[in-house]
């Protein structure tokens, strides 16, 4: 019992750390260009103006890929990353 405890208490607090980090979509921009990403955080690209994809081209291993339409109809993506490693 003492064991399963520890575990959710683990649980809890990776839980509690992840971040959301947002990175703006503007006239064919990203903002921020980088951003550094810990294991558990949310990834949210958000469009403010002009029409752009947000497109993976190179990921780790495992990592799921993506190629997203940014524009008025399409304001928001959000990916979590599954894998360590650089995503580009």
């Amino acid at each position: 019992m003492k064991k399963l405890f520890t575990l959710l208490a683990c649980i809890i607090c990776y839980v509690s750390y992840a971040d959301k980090i947002t990175i703006k979509v503007v006239n064919n921009q990203f903002k921020p260009k980088t951003a550094n990403i810990n294991f558990g955080d949310t990834v949210i690209f958000q469009w403010k103006e002009g029409i752009h994809t947000t497109t993976s081209t190179s990921i780790p291993m495992g990592a799921v890929a993506w190629d997203k339409l940014m524009d008025s109809a399409h304001k928001k993506f959000t990916y979590v990353p599954n894998s360590g490693g650089t995503y580009k």
